[in-house]
């Protein structure tokens, strides 16, 4: 569904919790995805499985499934995904298919199995949001950094999420820190703070704003409201539940029967921001 604090690394990083007891309760598997179809793109999947490590420390690299059957059907056409190594995401490899693009309006289903297990989810694709503007400014008491601020008009009722990527050192887009929201009335204003994505693998303090020189590829996603339930347990889990060793994957509503994760049909508008260089 990143990316950070991968989706996938939430789900069974929690799980991981369970081992630390002298027996852990045995748990039949179950799959796991994470997985969309954008508007200006085509579908990418990440297909892993919720085995729980063994006590002995275990590698979250066995629970990616090389194998899976994955397919998605946009209610005309049925198409099955190819799997193969990718470098930039984690786990490093993806689900992925050139012969269907995400259009607006049409409701895409995915279907993934493997070793007895299956799934399925289904999403609708949303228009991509207007954006009105994205600015950024020093922070005063706290340089070099600097911060972020969204703004949109809102056209009614809606759900979306924020995802930033820094080029050139980051391979792919994170869902950024509390970058779910909903807009309310058509006319009103909207000011959302942007802040990066946090990662699974930091090893330095987290700070949310950007550096000087830094160019940051922001992307907007109009979500549906399964969608939205995921992305808000999630923002809740990572700011307020003690980061991603807290809770259980059942504590993260999902859209998928017969597993865990999200697939989300997504409307994207993009921006770059270009963050002046220090003096």
């Amino acid at each position: 569904m990143r990316h950070v604090i991968h989706i996938i690394a939430v789900i069974i990083c929690s799980l991981a919790v369970c081992s630390c007891t002298d027996e852990p309760p045995a748990a039949e598997p179950r799959l796991v995805v994470e997985g969309w179809i954008d508007s200006d793109g085509y579908p990418v999947v990440i297909l892993t499985s919720t085995a729980i490590p063994s006590q002995d420390g275990g590698d979250l690299m066995d629970n990616m499934i090389r194998w899976g059957k994955v397919s998605i059907s946009d209610g005309t056409e049925t198409v099955i995904l190819t799997g193969g190594p990718d470098s930039q995401y984690f786990p490093p490899y993806t689900y992925r298919t050139y012969r269907m693009q995400g259009r607006v309006g049409k409701t895409y289903t995915i279907e993934a199995e493997y070793a007895g297990m299956k799934c399925h989810a289904s999403s609708t694709l949303l228009p991509p949001p207007a954006i009105d503007s994205i600015t950024l400014h020093p922070i005063e008491d706290n340089p070099p950094f600097y911060a972020a601020t969204l703004y949109m008009t809102s056209t009614g009722e809606g759900c979306y999420r924020l995802f930033t990527r820094v080029l050139n050192s980051e391979t792919r887009h994170y869902p950024a820190l509390m970058g779910t929201f909903r807009t309310g009335a058509a006319g009103e204003r909207v000011s959302i703070p942007v802040f990066r994505g946090k990662h699974a693998t930091d090893t330095v303090k987290f700070a949310p704003q950007f550096l000087p020189g830094e160019v940051v590829d922001v992307m907007v996603c109009h979500i549906d409201p399964a969608a939205y339930d995921f992305w808000t347990d999630y923002d809740n889990t990572v700011t307020f539940g003690g980061g991603m060793f807290s809770g259980t994957p059942d504590g993260l509503r999902s859209n998928i029967t017969g597993g865990y994760g999200l697939w989300s049909a997504r409307g994207v508008t993009r921006r770059t921001l270009r963050v002046p260089p220090a003096p």
